[in-house]
């Protein structure tokens, strides 16, 4: 009992740090100090113009009055 136990713990461990990744700042954090920019995909996410920035990642989210589908914003530092 004691090994499958063990084992079923190391599986949960592993599944928790393949599925946690690299961690997007919020849109309210700072990169070098300074604010991050953003650009989304949907009005609802801010400015949807193109930024210049080193890129960061990008956070999913689900637009108000949408139906269906997932919005982004995409994430970038300023130098």
């Amino acid at each position: 009992m004691k090994p499958a136990l063990l084992a079923l713990l190391a599986v949960t461990s592993l599944a928790s740090v393949s599925c946690s990744g690299i961690s997007v700042p919020s849109t309210n954090q700072t990169y070098n100090g300074k604010p991050v920019l953003t650009r989304a995909s949907h009005p609802s996410g801010g400015s949807m113009t193109e930024v210049k920035g080193v890129y960061l990642g990008r956070r999913y989210y689900h637009p108000p009055g949408g139906k269906t589908g997932l919005a982004w914003i995409d994430v970038y530092g300023q130098r």
